[in-house]
């Protein structure tokens, strides 16, 4: 009768750890889907367009962030704001689009 009410228990814990994931779908099958059509839409600030010589690579990142900012710095104290953007990112590639006139700015493929 014990071992009855235990796995009985047991088995009551288990559906309500299920229950309370509510959480984003991180599985393959969930990614793909997210990413697929329009893709998934961040609200952000633009600080600048910067070229770079290599697709990849932290320090060649972290060089052009840093002259970016110091850019926007300039600007700030101009009394010039960032412009607020939508980033959407898909599987066709990274597009931004600015937030008040909804006009495609860049479009990075992927």
């Amino acid at each position: 009768m014990s071992t009855e009410t235990e796995v009985q228990q047991v088995v009551r814990a288990s559906t309500r750890k299920e229950s309370k994931k509510k959480g984003q779908d991180r599985s393959e099958a969930g990614l793909i889907k997210r990413f697929k059509g329009d893709g998934f839409r961040y609200r952000a600030k633009l600080i600048g367009v910067d070229e770079v010589s290599a697709a990849r690579g932290d320090k060649l990142c972290q060089d052009s962030m840093m002259k970016l900012k110091g850019i926007a710095a300039g600007a700030r104290s101009k009394g010039e704001h960032k412009q607020r953007i939508f980033l959407t990112i898909s599987f066709g590639g990274i597009k931004i689009f600015d937030e008040k006139t909804g006009a495609m700015q860049h479009h990075y493929a992927v």
